[in-house]
């Protein structure tokens, strides 16, 4: 597996750093998370902290989990992840597989803990995985019902056309990464999905 020890050190900084722990509602996963640097102020007055790690995929979050979170025990925990399982060469099966187990690893540590998983975003550089995606989504939203206390957060259609096309324009030159007008459509969406289930 690939290792991130540089990336999760940095994670552990983030986390000695962070002054408030209250109704703490921390991001875990992959670089469509750390690569969203204005994330406080989107998200303002949520107290919330970045632990997205670029080039993560459920695997690294799952391998990373226990040393991440050791000293810290969110009230909400909202992950995102799926993308870069794709381009491991996963199914819609595997990846659910491992989202399941992560979820548990959640639970395991606070069975009170919030769960809420961002839908694995369009994109189109993987504008061929596109039924792959919607499939995942769906598994995964009804795992999360099945689990309680916990919510699927709907960005998926926040960056589509009203017929369902991707949006170029939302995304950097890779196709794949969001940039700042991707991101503020994806922050209204998750905003609002957070305020809804406070």
């Amino acid at each position: 597996m690939e290792t991130f020890d540089r990336d999760i050190r940095i994670l552990k900084r983030r986390i000695a750093r962070h002054q408030d722990y209250s109704d703490l509602y921390a991001f875990y996963g992959s670089s469509t998370l750390r690569l969203w640097t204005s994330m406080s102020d989107d998200l303002n007055p949520l107290n919330v902290i970045n632990l997205g790690f670029g080039g993560s995929h459920f695997d690294a979050c799952i391998h990373h989990y226990e040393e991440v979170f050791k000293n810290l025990f969110p009230s909400n925990i909202v992950l995102y992840g799926g993308d870069n399982d794709l381009s491991q060469g996963y199914n819609a099966h595997e990846i659910h597989e491992r989202f399941l187990k992560l979820c548990a690893m959640f639970r395991d540590q606070n069975p009170d803990v919030r769960i809420f998983s961002i839908t694995v975003k369009p994109s189109p550089h993987r504008e061929n995985s596109r039924s792959i995606i919607k499939e995942v989504n769906q598994m995964m939203k009804t795992s999360l019902e099945a689990l309680g206390n916990a919510f699927q957060v709907n960005t998926y259609d926040a960056l589509l056309t009203r017929d369902q096309q991707t949006r170029p324009e939302l995304y950097m030159e890779d196709g794949l990464h969001l940039n700042q007008k991707g991101y503020d459509h994806w922050s209204t969406a998750v905003k609002n999905a957070l305020h809804l289930h406070k």
